[in-house]
């Protein structure tokens, strides 16, 4: 147990260096101390070996305490470690059981900035209307993109004036071109725990995976939970690998069809059996592969012409059976999709 205790302690340390610095200062000063604090890393043992992040716990910690009317900012930002500390200690059972019981889920809205470029660019290549798949697809609201409104800060805007969703992300570098909306004819979401946009319950976990300082990215996903229960998405219930062929039944064979995630790789142990999974599918009809991902992690597609630094997502198209496409480099953005910068100039 010692090792898994040092294991976890040092995804702590590494963690609050690389995502909660300069985006949480209360989950990385939390981290830090909690790197050393063995009674507290093992509240996440009950989790499987690689979901015990501090993610995983800050949720469990941050969903008992909206239950309770308050939140860690309230809780925890002006006061010494031993208060969290204590803290979770009195709730060690409630802890340990949404630990082995959730996973983190994050829908981040945000994204779908990144995405609307990807999906405008299949839809211009193909010359089709698109069909679909998120994968990781949580409670499905990225798969409203297109009824959201989208003004950069380069004075590009997107979307119908009237959408309760509005994202305005800052762009860095070159302006983006203008695009038109892709008309989508069919849409599915696949997860592994796909979350009842209409469970109150299960709406404050994904809530309870925010990032407490970060108010922008609430309120985004407020607005989109108000207007998905509108128009639920269909989810399913499967496995990236195992149901990805079975997910796509009865998406229009006239149409384009995506499959596309953002931030799900790192989740999925086999990453060379969801590739295949991909081309066994574009065996039977062309895929166009959608993702946005941290570098590294999607064969195939280029790399950004200067490297990426700090937390950014590429976001890009690999075209698989589709006959005189190649992949293409659309974007880098922030994490949780704060700023974008276009990348595919050619």
């Amino acid at each position: 147990m010692a090792s898994e205790i040092d294991d976890i302690g040092y995804l702590f340390r590494v963690l609050a260096e690389l995502d909660y610095r300069g985006a949480s200062p209360l989950y990385e000063r939390l981290a830090v101390a909690a790197a050393d604090d063995p009674d507290i890393l093992r509240l996440l043992l009950p989790a499987a070996p690689h979901e015990r992040l501090p993610h995983l716990l800050f949720a469990a910690v941050q969903f008992l305490l909206l239950g309770e009317g308050s939140g860690p900012l309230e809780a925890f930002e002006d006061r010494p470690y031993d208060v969290f500390r204590d803290w979770c200690r009195g709730r060690r059972g409630e802890i340990e059981t949404l630990v082995a019981t959730r996973f983190v889920q994050t829908n981040e809205v945000g994204r779908c900035a990144s995405l609307v470029l990807c999906l405008a660019s299949v839809a211009a290549r193909s010359g089709r209307p698109l069909a679909l798949l998120e994968v990781g697809a949580s409670a499905g609201l990225n798969l409203g993109f297109d009824r959201y409104r989208y003004v950069f800060s380069d004075g590009w805007k997107l979307g119908a004036e009237d959408a309760e969703v509005v994202l305005a992300p800052r762009v860095v570098g070159p302006p983006i071109p203008s695009l038109s909306m892709p008309p989508v004819v069919w849409r599915r979401g696949l997860d592994r725990s796909p979350v009842d946009v209409t469970d109150d319950d299960a709406v404050r976990w994904l809530r309870a995976c925010i990032w407490p300082e970060q108010a922008w990215r609430r309120a985004l996903f407020d607005q989109a939970v108000a207007a998905s229960r509108t128009d639920p998405p269909e989810l399913v219930t499967g496995d990236a690998i195992a149901d990805l062929a079975g997910a796509v039944a009865g998406a229009p064979n006239d149409a384009a069809l995506c499959v596309l995630h953002t931030a799900v790789l790192q989740y999925v142990a086999d990453r060379a059996a969801f590739v295949g999974a991909l081309t066994a599918l574009a065996a039977e009809r062309p895929v166009w592969w959608v993702s946005g991902e941290p570098p590294g992690l999607v064969r195939g597609l280029p790399e950004p012409p200067t490297p990426t630094e700090g937390i950014a997502f590429l976001y890009g198209v690999v075209p698989l059976g589709v006959d005189g496409a190649t992949s293409r480099l659309v974007a880098r953005a922030g994490g949780h999709g704060g700023w974008v910068e276009w990348l595919d100039v050619g």
